[in-house]
Formats: C-alpha cells, structure tokens, sequence
C-alpha cells in the first residue's frame, strides 16, 4: 500500500516541476523608481534661560561661572553631503549698574557630539572647545560642525558648557546676564 500512495505523489511533483519551468523563461522585469526632495536643515538651540553657577557666591571670592546652556540639536535632511557648521558668538556679560565681564573672556565647549543617522553613513562630527572668544565679539567662532563624509540624511546633539571667568577685583553684587547666539552655516 505504501507503494501506490509515494507513485502519484511522485509523479505529480515531476508533473508540477515540468509547468513551472516554462514559466520561468518568459518572465520580464519591471523597471521601477521613486524620487525624494530635499528637506531642510535646521538648527534647534535652548530658548530658556540658562543659570551658570559661581564658584563661590561672594563678592571678591569668586573666580568663575559655569554651567551648560541646555542640548542643541542639528537636523540634515538636506541628503547632499555637503556638511554644516553650528557658529557661536558671545556678548558681554553685564550686571545692572556694575562690571563687565568682556565677551572675548567668555569659553565655549561643545563636549562630546551625539550623531543621530539612522541607517546612512554619519559625517565625521567635530566638537570645538573655545578657551575664549576673539577681542571682536561680532566674530563668531565655529562650534561643531560635521564632514562631507556622510551619505545621506544625518543629525548630532551636544549640550555645551560655558564659562565666565571673573576678575580679581571689580566684582558687582548682583545677576550677571550674557547672549550666547548659534548660527547654523550650510
């Protein structure tokens, strides 16, 4: 009994085998395509207050404020590869009727630079730490930027520090305030 059962098996795989092989030669492709635009490149920065916190809250005791102003974030969906720069600047920073502390003294530093690339290949993503601003504050200075080494969309986020130094002696009671602006370059 076993025997009658694998025959018509058997035969109908050989029977199937032989339909399916002329199928196979009169198959055609089908050319098929899709095209992507351009997004935008854009430059997310905090828009809150940040607070730097002083060494020592004393008048004449203190030698510098730090702190990080909050993640910036850098978005390329521009798909050229043609790489960007985040640029920052820096005014004085000033207390109501009291002393300045020069933008040119001010420091920046991007820290270490988180890239968000999905699938593509990353650029190469360089931080920046400035020891202090040019004598020009109208100059901006590069703070990160990333390489034309990338393929594709791509996207990096760091949370920077600044520090203000104080002089010596001229110290004013009171809160200090300062802009530190962000400029994205394609």
């Amino acid at each position: 009994m076993r025997k009658a059962i694998i025959v018509p098996v058997v035969a109908g795989l050989i029977g199937f085998g032989s339909l399916a092989a002329p199928l196979a030669a009169h198959a055609d492709g089908t050319p098929v395509s899709f095209g992507l635009t351009a997004g935008e490149l854009v430059l997310t920065a905090p828009t809150a207050a940040a607070a730097l916190t002083a060494d020592s809250a004393q008048v004449g005791q203190a030698s510098t404020a730090t702190g990080q102003i909050g993640t910036v974030n850098v978005a390329d969906n521009l798909g050229d590869n043609a790489g960007w720069a985040v640029q920052v600047a820096s005014t004085d920073f000033t207390v109501t009727g009291g002393a300045t502390v020069a933008a040119h003294k001010v420091s920046y530093a991007s820290g270490s630079i988180t890239g968000a690339s999905g699938d593509a290949t990353p650029p190469t993503f360089t931080a920046v730490s400035l020891t202090a601003f040019p004598a020009t504050a109208s100059v901006p200075m590069t703070a990160a930027s990333a390489g034309t080494d990338g393929i594709g969309s791509n996207g990096a986020s760091w949370d920077p520090a600044i520090t203000v130094p104080l002089p010596a002696y001229g110290q004013s009671a009171g809160s200090y305030s300062g802009t530190i602006t962000l400029s994205l370059v394609a």
